[in-house]
């Protein structure tokens, strides 16, 4: 990430300045506000920090923060925002401002309404020609992009709301999904296939009786006693039918034995998940 030489400088002298308190309970360590504003934008502090003004190449708000994140923040009143959009710079500056950091914001300092029609109006004034519709389009293209869009009520919130993005906790966001994901693997898939299996009951074979070979033994010796939850004598006779198994077990023969053809009493032998799997391959292409 290239960064002013400006910001780095006054992060480290504002390091050296314990006695800023402002600057601790703002989160900031340094900014840098574009020369390109108007005089009163660049005599903001932020708090009281260190504060110099120089030519940016994206955004119009350049914040070191306290958790070594780069805040970047474009200000643009209402009008300017439509302005923007309607020239077509609005998403060159975003992409501009997420190559510099992905904490990019758009800061909208004032209200855009949206009157009984679905037009935009500003300050208000009428319509302004643009539907409401077709700028929150824009906007949500910003966040697509990754540049997060505030809006303040006017310019004299302007400094507050910059300093609350810096305050913001940026660590990982932890959550549950709403519906809990298995991945199956091509040989889970495949025993899913056979019938009064399916997807639902793989994840309870697999847990109780470990790999792919490990399922197939079992489903196809009725004499083994362990139970799965779900899973009857009634399904595993049907996967023996499917797989074209009468009297014959699918038995699973240590590493070194795999040389062998037949266990002792004729029964197919599936040394690995990978064996298994091809049996099944072939036995359900085969139509059995």
């Amino acid at each position: 990430m290239n960064l002013p030489s400006t910001l780095s400088k006054t992060g480290v002298a504002a390091r050296k300045q314990a006695q800023i308190p402002q600057g601790k309970k703002t989160g900031i360590i340094s900014a840098i506000v574009d020369t390109r504003e108007p005089e009163h934008i660049q005599a903001l502090t932020f708090g009281g920090v260190p504060t110099v003004t120089t030519a940016l190449d994206a955004g119009d708000v350049m914040c070191a923060c306290e958790d070594n994140s780069i805040i970047l923040v474009e200000r643009k009143t209402p009008s300017d925002l439509l302005g923007t959009i309607k020239s077509g710079r609005l998403f060159p500056q975003c992409e501009r401002m997420i190559q510099v950091t992905p904490w990019s914001y758009i800061v909208i300092t004032g209200l855009i309404y949206r009157d009984r029609d679905g037009m935009v109006t500003v300050g208000g004034r009428g319509h302004t020609g643009w539907t409401y519709s077709s700028v929150q389009g824009a906007l949500l293209t910003c966040q697509e992009m990754g540049v997060g869009v505030v809006t303040c009520g006017s310019d004299s919130e302007f400094e507050a709301t910059v300093i609350r993005l810096c305050k913001r906790d940026r660590s990982t966001v932890r959550i549950k999904p709403p519906r809990e994901t298995y991945l199956l693997r091509d040989g889970e898939a495949a025993l899913a296939a056979l019938p009064g299996i399916g997807p639902e009951r793989i994840k309870a074979l697999v847990g109780e009786l470990g790999g792919v070979a490990s399922v197939l033994e079992w489903l196809t010796n009725l004499e083994d006693q362990r139970q799965v939850p779900g899973v009857a004598d009634g399904i595993k006779q049907g996967v023996k039918a499917a797989l074209g198994l009468n009297g014959e077990v699918i038995r699973i023969l240590p590493w070194t034995a795999q040389q062998s053809s037949y266990t002792p009493n004729g029964g197919f032998i599936a040394a690995a998940d990978e064996a298994a799997l091809e049996f099944l391959k072939e036995a359900t292409s085969n139509g059995k």
